[in-house]
């Protein structure tokens, strides 16, 4: 005689069918001896490992057996994963500013920025430039050209969000920038009695690399638009200015030029006038200063999610 269950025996719940699995065998045994030691047989316990089976049949397409998907991850149903953003600032005075946030779970995200400008402010103004010392002038004699390019990457934590993306946010960062200038120089000194001219390809370049952390909040608009302010970072930036001159015509005035040429840099930083010690090495001078500052980082973008 097969064994009887009762009704909401067999309406188990289907999300613990794993468990129901595990004390089934227990439960049909119970039951067969609850009817009476006579009527045992071969029946009853073919039909509780078919259940058994059966149930872990069931659980075996259950979710906790399956990779956690997008939507499952965050708890919340269509969770866009993945904001592109840019930044108008940047991109109203000519420059590229744009950001890729990833969300890896609902409170974190690795956010990525790539960034070029072109300084059109700095040669504005520095064209034209032009100053004289104790026996030299130095000048430009073409247009100067600075451009900026830099990259970051943050890992940000949100703090108390109800949306994956959203709310407010801690994030370390690691950053890495350059600013290159390149400018056409005339020099013009007296040594010994004779007119010296140096036609130079003067060149200048800021390294920068900085780690720290940011403090920010971005809002997410009916799950359509980003509007992310980091509004306050700080960290530690390691420079290295790099400054270069080559010309034809160096050999005979290279004294007198580098020391020319430390007041004019006085004139924009006493600071790293101070540090240059330059290397001379055939036809061209180099000198480079590495130093420490304190960084501080912002930004705000508008972007998309998808």
């Amino acid at each position: 005689m097969l064994p009887r269950f009762d009704r909401p025996f067999l309406s188990i719940n289907r999300e613990h069918t794993f468990t129901t699995a595990l004390f089934l065998p227990t439960l049909c045994y119970i039951q067969n001896h609850s009817i009476s030691m006579k009527t045992k047989s071969n029946s009853a316990i073919i039909t509780c490992l078919f259940l058994v089976l059966s149930t872990l049949g069931t659980a075996q397409n259950r979710t906790y057996f399956k990779p956690l998907e997008r939507n499952q991850r965050f708890g919340i149903q269509k969770t866009k994963m993945n904001i592109l953003k840019v930044d108008p600032t940047k991109l109203a005075l000519g420059g590229l500013n744009l950001s890729y946030e990833r969300m890896l779970t609902r409170g974190m995200s690795v956010n990525i920025r790539a960034k070029y400008h072109s300084l059109g402010f700095i040669e504005r103004s520095i064209d034209g430039f032009e100053v004289s010392g104790d026996n030299y002038s130095f000048g430009l004699s073409e247009g100067p050209r600075f451009h900026h390019w830099g990259i970051d990457a943050e890992y940000r934590f949100y703090i108390k969000n109800k949306k994956a993306g959203s709310g407010f946010y801690i994030a370390p960062y690691g950053r890495y920038s350059n600013y290159l200038g390149s400018i056409e120089s005339l020099y013009s000194s007296t040594v010994l009695g004779k007119t010296v001219q140096i036609d130079g390809d003067l060149k200048t370049s800021f390294d920068i690399w900085g780690a720290g952390a940011q403090l920010g909040a971005q809002w997410l608009i009916k799950d359509k638009v980003s509007i992310d302010w980091g509004f306050a970072g700080l960290g530690i930036d390691r420079y290295v200015f790099e400054v270069g001159v080559k010309s034809d015509n160096l050999n005979n005035t290279i004294d007198k030029y580098t020391t020319d040429l430390r007041n004019v840099l006085g004139e924009v930083s006493g600071f790293l006038a101070r540090k240059l010690a330059f290397n001379a090495i055939e036809n061209e001078l180099t000198s480079k200063v590495p130093f420490w500052m304190v960084g501080f980082k912002s930004s705000i973008t508008v972007g998309i999610l998808f």
